[in-house]
């Protein structure tokens, strides 16, 4: 599973530093570094984690934490800060922060930290994806839009999740070939194949919907999002 991590980080040293480490669990990141940025990301990508600073540009990481559970978002949140006082971070843990990780960190604890999140966060049944309405449990395989469940063969929830992991971006073909499919190399594309996939996704997902979520991107792929693509 490749998953996705955002990192809330004013420090461009600091935010490389994450990142290096990130990128030897083979993690993919994005760096915001201000409030604002992390939450236009947000709400325009979807994150598997955030490692999240306090003292940030434009105000507190602490309000990142209420803004994320205000909207009862439960992505797993890691504060990485220098503020070492213990009522700091109480405060934090008890506004929505999953850990706390103290500057200066090793890399190999702050990759420890994660698996043992992300496998609390697997056992404990509650690693959704979501845009708009639409919500995808993991665990339970269930798909439901506006409460509704919504039944999906297994393909078909496979192309849902992997669509959702990359929100708001391109999917193309040959990604869909190459991880949804687990097919490398063959001598005739997979396009007719993906694209009956996607009518029939479509069909289930945004029939009689307002709000549209999946989209072909003429000439480049698909994506999903609750805005017409550019």
């Amino acid at each position: 599973m490749n998953l996705h991590f955002l990192i809330v980080e004013d420090d461009p040293d600091v935010a490389e530093y994450i990142e290096l480490a990130l990128q030897e669990g083979e993690y993919r990141t994005k760096v915001a570094g201000t409030i604002q940025d992390a939450g236009n990301m947000l709400d325009s990508l979807q994150f598997d984690l955030i490692l999240l600073d306090i003292n940030l540009p434009g105000g507190s990481g602490l309000e990142l934490i209420r803004h994320v559970r205000g909207h009862k978002n439960q992505i797993p949140i890691i504060i990485v800060s220098s503020e070492s006082e213990v009522n700091s971070r109480i405060k934090a843990l008890d506004l929505g922060a999953d850990d706390y990780v103290v500057k200066p960190f090793s890399p190999l604890e702050l990759l420890a930290r994660i698996r043992a999140l992300l496998r609390r966060r697997n056992d404990g049944n509650t690693l959704k994806l979501s845009i708009a309405d639409l919500e995808v449990d993991l665990i339970g395989n269930n798909v439901t839009r506006a409460e509704k469940l919504i039944e999906l063969t297994q393909q078909e929830f496979a192309l849902l999740e992997y669509l959702l992991r990359f929100k708001g971006q391109i999917v193309t073909s040959s990604m869909l070939e190459r991880d949804v499919w687990k097919v490398n190399r063959r001598a005739t594309s997979l396009d007719n194949v993906i694209r009956v996939h996607i009518s029939n996704l479509r069909n289930k997902i945004d029939h009689d919907a307002d709000v549209k979520l999946i989209h072909t991107v003429w000439g480049k792929g698909y994506s999903i999002r609750a805005t017409e693509p550019a």
